[in-house]
């Protein structure tokens, strides 16, 4: 897994959340269903406490399908002050592998990212 945090200055703005960038690689010893593995991960995220929004989408990369996910997450920054951020995921099953993208930033950063 590697994971990228940025923290420019001008990106962190009031918030001083640091978009990060998730790259994770999962192998399998089948090949898996990529249809399973998106249901497991959207169905995680709609079970877990904050993240609401749950939305799915088939999309393509370069010419490898995948699917995306997105969802906002409601919590609380350091000083207390209500604070969301969006999360964009996207899903890839290769052979046996299985790639996880996740961007988390705050919602008012999502589009420059």
């Amino acid at each position: 897994q590697v994971i990228a945090y940025d923290f420019d200055l001008e990106r962190l703005g009031e918030t001083n959340f640091p978009a990060t960038l998730r790259i994770g690689r999962q192998s399998y010893p089948e090949a898996p269903d990529a249809n399973v593995v998106a249901n497991v991960n959207e169905e995680q995220l709609r079970a877990t406490e904050g993240f609401t929004d749950v939305q799915r989408l088939q999309v393509a990369i370069g010419q490898q399908p995948a699917t995306r996910l997105t969802s906002t997450l409601q919590l609380n920054a350091p000083d207390g002050q209500p604070q969301t951020l969006a999360l964009e995921q996207y899903l890839l099953v290769r052979n046996t592998e299985v790639y996880v993208v996740t961007l988390t930033t705050t919602t008012a950063q999502q589009a420059d990212y």
